[in-house]
């Protein structure tokens, strides 16, 4: 099942997800703390789409819309369903429902999320020297629908 965030149903899930979420000491830094994820979910100018297992989230995909394209923020599979497919299934999802472009953004030294946005098709289109807190820089990459 798919969930976003307007749904009322969804946004209940998403907070009981954010209040129950634990960040690992010495995550990356490319990870979002709670604040972020709670800030960034009361923004009505930013949208999420879930993949749930009846009431819980499995895997989360947070975006917002320019006037060319849909731009990935942040993307979170639970831990205890990793590497299930739930990430590409929710991903297949969101690109469906996509009229334009999908850009992400993606620190050089996270390879989990370059090989995934490579198996989905995106592809490197440009950098963003010393974007990123630790000074890394950010690959830009793009799919096109």
């Amino acid at each position: 099942m798919f969930i976003d965030s307007s749904n009322p149903l969804g946004r209940t899930q998403m907070s009981t997800y954010i209040e129950q979420r634990e960040i690992k000491e010495g995550s990356p830094v490319w990870f979002w703390s709670n604040a972020q994820l709670a800030s960034y979910c009361q923004n009505s100018q930013n949208h999420w789409q879930a993949k749930t297992d009846k009431d819980r989230i499995m895997a989360l995909l947070f975006f917002h819309q320019t006037d060319v394209a849909a731009e990935i923020s942040f993307l979170e599979t639970h831990s205890e369903h990793l590497r299930q497919g739930h990430m590409s299934d929710l991903f297949s999802h969101f690109a469906l429902e996509q009229k334009k472009e999908i850009w992400v953004d993606v620190h050089e030294k996270n390879k989990e999320a370059l090989d995934f946005y490579g198996q989905q098709g995106f592809k490197i289109v440009g950098q963003r020297k010393s974007y990123y807190r630790d000074g890394g820089t950010g690959l830009l990459m793009s799919y096109s629908v």
